[in-house]
């Protein structure tokens, strides 16, 4: 029997549609149904809000539809506010968003299934008040109004990573901390770390420089109590891990005369609770096959879908490592990284090579 699905295009939403049939059948009449999704975050001089359309219909290749920008997008331009709350409720001020094509503010969407241009946001030109509850108002040209509401996760301290402190994983026993202070208003916590190097790559018989990174996706989903941001909390990396982390991502190559080490940037990501609500929620469905998809998450009102809320992202940039891990790195035996042709750090004698 074939899956009775509302098909819903959206930005965060894509996961579902992997473990999903492309044939879909609806029995319900046709009706408006709008979709808005919003990560508000108040380290941004401007926010971006995702509106599309959704739809219902008979024998609807999914795929198909999502390369259509029209499907996506609807024909009439809608009305959209947003709203600062202070606490008591009482607003603040009242601005209208304004459609952008992201592509023109440096925004793109990856390619894949969702038709890539135009990328329409609807965006508002300001910084957020961390203090104030946000709320959305869309009205479409056929009368239905949507709302929903959100609280501001705030700025959080971070004590390490420091750009000024050299971190130390050089040998078998070493382990770093992070420690940062929970955010008021943040439930859930990320935090990736970006390892950046040049390679100078053999093409043509030249030598090519090239600025390269990889990505670490040190934790996930990790919950944060409590949250009032009063509280340190910590997580720990050893060396062993540190280095696997290198080892799976990049790989002797013959045309890589030699890899120099730059830096390591760390962003952490801290989600409020209704964030934290929409990804459990996203996240258990990932594994329900066909057969067994629920409705998802929302935290939307009136006819519509989605999830409006806040995350703050904060990032560390320049953390260097010290001497003794680079030459681990490039020369050393411990953890089998020296066939990727790493410099040593620039005080060693052997510089640029190992011996």
């Amino acid at each position: 029997m074939k899956n009775k699905l509302l098909a819903v295009f959206s930005l965060l939403t894509v996961i579902l549609l992997s473990s999903c049939e492309t044939d879909f059948e609806v029995a319900a009449d046709w009706k408006e149904i709008t979709t808005i999704h919003a990560l508000l975050n108040a380290a941004d001089d401007a926010q971006y809000i995702r509106v599309n359309k959704a739809f219902l219909g008979e024998k609807i290749d999914a795929l198909e539809v999502a390369q259509i920008a029209d499907s996506l997008y609807h024909e009439n331009e809608i009305q959209a506010t947003m709203t600062a709350l202070d606490e008591s409720g009482n607003e603040r001020g009242k601005y209208e968003l304004e459609i952008v094509n992201a592509t023109d503010d440096g925004l793109y969407k990856e390619e894949g299934i969702f038709a890539t241009e135009p990328y329409l946001l609807y965006k508002l030109n300001t910084f957020l008040n961390q203090d104030h509850n946000y709320r959305i108002n869309i009205t479409t040209h056929r009368g239905n109004v949507l709302t929903a509401e959100t609280p501001i996760v705030k700025d959080f301290t971070v004590r390490t990573p420091n750009p000024q402190r050299e971190i130390d994983l050089s040998n078998l026993q070493d382990i770093y901390t992070l420690r940062w202070n929970t955010a008021e208003n943040g439930f859930i916590s990320e935090l990736e770390m970006k390892f950046n190097y040049q390679e100078n790559r053999i093409e043509g018989g030249e030598i090519v420089t090239q600025d390269k990174f990889i990505i670490w996706k040190i934790f996930s989903n990790k919950i944060n109590v409590p949250t009032d941001g009063s509280t340190f909390v910590t997580h720990t990396i050893n060396s062993a891990d540190f280095f696997d982390f290198i080892n799976r991502r990049l790989t002797a190559d013959d045309l890589v005369k030699d890899r120099e080490f730059v830096s390591m940037d760390f962003t952490f990501y801290i989600g409020s609770e209704e964030f934290k609500k929409f990804r459990d929620v996203t996240l258990a469905q990932s594994g329900i096959t066909s057969g067994q998809a629920a409705p998802q998450y929302t935290n939307i009102e009136g006819q519509g879908l989605g999830i409006f809320t806040s995350r703050y992202r904060k990032e560390i940039k320049e953390v260097p490592l010290n001497s003794a891990t680079i030459d681990e790195l490039a020369c050393g035996v411990l953890f089998g990284t020296s066939d990727l042709k790493f410099r040593p750090n620039k005080s060693n004698p052997s510089y640029p090579n190992c011996n």
